[in-house]
């Protein structure tokens, strides 16, 4: 009650936006905002965006062209995230390279660099005897995707192996504490979710938020200046 009442408030005006700091990154996927939602994000602090990628049947969340240069051009970064259905990084080595293939395939289209990672979902708790099976699907979607170690999505010890193995290069840790045996933020992690909904302007069954820890999350564009600046000018907490 008390997010809906906030919410009206900033609509009639009388609640102002919150700024987020650190600087931060919203995922959604049903949600497709409209220009002046774009800009209400830069004027909250959100520095960029993820969106998905998937097959045919999930095309609902994935993205398109035509959003893909929107964002760009309303000043947000993009970083794209690969997920199909809950469970597929089971399906083992062939799988991921399937996966991968086709994930590289679509953010061709979108115009996105190879040398930026796509980021790839395990969306659900692994355990660690399952983790092997994981990490295998992760192997085949960085072989099919020809570009070399992408990103990962998932509970801390999931990120963690992978990033041990030189299986990924960028590591986004879910707001879902209930995914894996090992508790607390991963000191390895680029990007945390979090279960706070901290923007009024927009309804909060739109979107996740995610803090930003590292300056390169696997966002298009890439940081400028890893070290000390972000992109569009906003003061990074992690600049000495």
């Amino acid at each position: 009650m008390a997010g809906r009442l906030r919410r009206i408030g900033y609509q009639l005006g009388v609640v102002q936006a919150t700024t987020a700091a650190p600087p931060r990154v919203l995922d959604y996927s049903g949600w497709r905002p409209t220009d002046a939602q774009h800009l209400q994000m830069r004027q909250a602090g959100i520095v960029g965006v993820s969106r998905y990628l998937s097959l045919p049947d999930q095309d609902w969340k994935v993205i398109h062209r035509a959003e893909y240069d929107r964002i760009l051009a309303a000043g947000l970064s993009i970083v794209l995230n690969w997920e199909y259905q809950k469970g597929s990084a089971l399906g083992g080595f062939i799988l991921g390279v399937q996966h991968g293939a086709e994930a590289r395939r679509q953010a061709r289209a979108l115009g996105h660099p190879d040398e930026r990672p796509i980021i790839q979902s395990l969306d659900v708790g692994y355990t660690m005897a399952q983790a092997p099976g994981a990490l295998e699907y992760m192997r085949g979607f960085n072989d099919g995707g020809g570009c070399g170690p992408q990103g990962i999505y998932g509970a801390r010890h999931i990120i963690d192996e992978c990033l041990a193995r030189g299986l990924v290069r960028v590591g986004w840790q879910t707001a879902a504490t209930s995914w894996g045996p090992v508790p607390g933020v991963s000191p390895n992690a680029h990007i945390v979710q979090r279960a706070e909904k901290s923007y009024p302007q927009f309804a909060p069954g739109l979107y996740d938020q995610n803090d930003i820890v590292r300056p390169d999350w696997g966002q298009h564009p890439a940081p400028v200046d890893a070290a000390h600046t972000c992109l569009f000018g906003y003061p990074c907490p992690w600049a000495a």
